[in-house]
């Protein structure tokens, strides 16, 4: 889009010198409008879409992230039984010595 962009850029104009609300278009009296209001709305349909696919990556990074955090603290859990077996294993020595 940038490479196209500054193929058709008129040499006298400037885009942001012009007032522009979110959801309207340039005035068709201004030089290239129709390829301006093009990019404007593929830009805005790529924002869009954008926002979608990181949505996705966001869920399906914290779904990862938790599917790991929950085997990693079942793992803690065994190691903590197994440590307070082996300590209950001690003292049942040390009570019979």
């Amino acid at each position: 889009l940038v490479k196209l962009y500054m193929e058709n850029k008129p040499e006298d104009t400037f885009v942001t010198q012009f007032s522009r609300n979110a959801n309207s278009a340039i005035d068709s009296t201004v030089p290239n409008a129709e390829v301006i209001n093009n990019y404007y709305s593929q830009l805005g349909s790529l924002i869009t879409d954008l926002d979608g696919k990181l949505g996705d990556v966001l869920d399906k990074h914290e779904n990862d992230f938790l599917n790991v955090y929950r085997g990693h603290m079942f793992n803690i859990q065994k190691e903590m039984k197994i440590l307070k077996d082996k300590v209950s294993e001690e003292e049942l020595k040390r009570k019979r010595d």
